[in-house]
């Protein structure tokens, strides 16, 4: 698998940009799923995923994708607490 290299923040900006104005939601979730799990932007990445399905409308999803965040103890308590 190729190093997954970004400028800190960027990824999460640009991402962001695609889900939330372009409403490009399945690409979004495409990269977001490559994100490594020992990436430091990790919660992140899952946040964001999580945003696209409410965003999209799929409220089931959302809350499956924000509740998987809180269970994952692999996470920071910031990322946690943020879902």
């Amino acid at each position: 698998m190729p190093k997954f290299e970004y400028a800190k923040g960027r990824i999460s900006e640009s991402l962001q940009f695609i889900a939330t104005e372009m409403k490009e939601f399945d690409k979004a979730r495409a990269v977001l799923d490559m994100m490594p799990s020992d990436s430091p932007q990790y919660g992140d990445a899952l946040f964001l995923k999580s945003r696209t399905y409410s965003e999209e409308g799929n409220v089931d999803e959302a809350v499956a994708a924000y509740d998987s965040i809180i269970a994952n103890e692999n996470l920071s308590e910031s990322s946690r607490s943020r879902a």
